[in-house]
């Protein structure tokens, strides 16, 4: 996996923390484009009482108030996440200078980043599928997983949707599985679940993360996200889960890029000191429709200054994707 670093000293605490991402390095002479190749793997998931959560199924509800036409699985990898699409940050068009006329959207966001090191450059980090069709695997949800119908205001209906619920420890070491068998460190699963949370310690939600495990032939990182009927949770749609954790793992692929602390904003309560670009914006959320017609929906993304109080590179001189933080925060208590 091609991978950059860099030492940040932050104004904050005069405090030296090293940095790595996916891809090459913005400040870089010469601006790259990165190709990372990525293997879909949807799940299929049998609980024991009896509920099946199938990603292969549309979408009961999307954002438009209504059953989606196509799969979850279709859905979310023919998105902008992997398809380039018009899209811009801070009024800046984020496929200037790359020869194209989109850009898939965590490319976007990664350009936008670094946008005064990049800006009018071909730089970027782009996912291209390893395999023709998404792998679906069928597979059983460990002892003491359960599924719950619940009812869902749908546009103008109330429609009963089914939801199942795994302990984190467990579903990971299912994903687990099912990454050793499938892929290598040179790629990046990327795994989906529809309608499915992981609970921790007993503690609900978990809807989503990103993660990397030591294996003989190297680090093997692989991002989670579930796809979620509109309603179940607020500011979560169609592939917001799954921008969030696509970007958290671009931006910190081995869970290792520490900063000072920050915090008691988006779904964090108090304070933690980790790159995870999502975390500070949960919740908010924004449409794009993309060339095939349909309203996708992704959540606002923390840059990387924001983290470490360094002067702004990003579009605009915000400190995020679309412009939410427009400045930074002071010591976090």
């Amino acid at each position: 996996m091609p991978i950059w670093s860099s030492t940040i000293v932050s104004p904050l605490d005069n405090q030296s923390y090293q940095v790595s991402m996916v891809g090459s390095d913005p400040a870089a002479t010469y601006k790259h484009r990165t190709t990372i190749m990525y293997l879909p793997i949807a799940l299929r998931i049998h609980f024991p009482d009896g509920g099946v959560l199938d990603p292969t199924a549309p979408l009961a509800c999307t954002g438009a108030g209504a059953q989606d036409v196509m799969s979850v699985a279709q859905r979310v990898y023919n998105s902008p996440l992997f398809v380039a699409s018009p899209i811009t940050s801070n009024g800046q068009n984020l496929a200037a200078g790359t020869g194209a006329n989109g850009v898939q959207l965590i490319d976007g966001f990664q350009r936008a980043n670094f946008w005064s090191q990049v800006n009018n450059t071909r730089y970027g980090v782009s996912l291209t599928q390893a395999s023709g069709n998404p792998l679906v695997l069928d597979v059983t949800a460990p002892y003491g997983s359960a599924s719950y119908r619940l009812n869902i205001r749908c546009g103008g209906s109330v429609k009963q949707v089914t939801v199942g619920v795994i302990d984190i420890d467990n579903f990971d070491a299912m994903v687990q599985g099912a990454v050793a068998q499938y892929a290598t460190p040179n790629l990046l699963p990327i795994v989906l679940t529809y309608n499915v949370v992981e609970s921790s310690q007993g503690q609900c939600c978990i809807l989503g993360y990103h993660n990397a495990i030591p294996t003989a032939s190297g680090t093997q990182t692989y991002a989670v996200g579930g796809v979620f009927d509109s309603g179940l949770f607020t500011g979560v749609d169609d592939i917001t889960v799954m921008a969030h954790e696509i970007a958290e793992w671009m931006d910190d692929p081995f869970g290792t890029n520490w900063t000072p602390a920050w915090g008691n904003i988006g779904q964090v309560k108090g304070c933690q000191n980790n790159l995870e670009v999502g975390d500070p914006l949960s919740g908010s959320e924004t449409a794009l429709t993309a060339p095939d017609g349909f309203t996708y929906h992704f959540q606002d993304l923390a840059f990387m200054d924001w983290f470490y109080r360094t002067p702004a590179k990003g579009t605009g001189g915000r400190y995020s994707f679309m412009g939410r933080l427009t400045a930074t925060q002071g010591v976090c208590r």
